[in-house]
């Protein structure tokens, strides 16, 4: 919810390197502890966000979840709008995707942000280079990888994300 006393900012890319932004992605999984694949479970994702501070919201309000999916107040207070329609695969990827935007973009809530689905597109890749080592990191997706002789169903299932988002990691690794 916005707030009548704070000035919000609009996001600005951090024009960090895909590998740099993974390596942060790792240290703050790493922080919290965060468990890949089977070991986890979706709620993981959704505890992450929780202790940073953020509430996740579901709406069936198509302008609330495109217009203003996150909305960063200050430090530890961040709310996180979500489709009430998708899947929690779905939901897993876009919570991580956010974030890495609150983090990355907000500096942990130092910068009063607004985000929308149409910022910038530097800004757009940057949260999903996030989400992508946060929830399969690089070494550990080759693994995978090789132990399921690349199947996507299988690498899905593990990962708890959707087979879009294993091809997609796939592709970007020229697999």
């Amino acid at each position: 919810m916005l707030k009548a006393n704070i000035t919000y900012q609009i996001p600005k890319p951090t024009n960090l390197t895909k590998k740099a932004i993974a390596e942060i992605a790792k240290k703050v999984a790493n922080k919290v502890d965060f468990k890949y694949g089977l070991e986890s479970d979706w709620y993981d994702v959704k505890n992450v966000i929780e202790k940073l501070g953020g509430k996740i919201n579901y709406t069936d309000d198509w302008d609330r979840y495109f217009e203003q999916p996150l909305i960063v107040n200050e430090n530890k207070d961040f709310q996180i709008y979500l489709a009430r329609w998708a899947g929690p695969y779905h939901d897993r990827f876009n919570l991580t995707k956010y974030l890495g935007n609150y983090i990355l973009h907000s500096e942990f809530g130092e910068i009063p942000t607004i985000f929308h689905n149409d910022n910038e597109e530097r800004i757009r890749w940057e949260a999903n280079w996030f989400a992508e080592a946060f929830l399969t990191p690089l070494e550990l997706f080759k693994e995978k990888m090789t132990e399921f002789k690349n199947d996507k169903m299988r690498l899905a299932a593990h990962f708890q994300v959707n087979v879009d988002f294993i091809e997609n990691r796939m592709e970007n690794l020229n697999f």
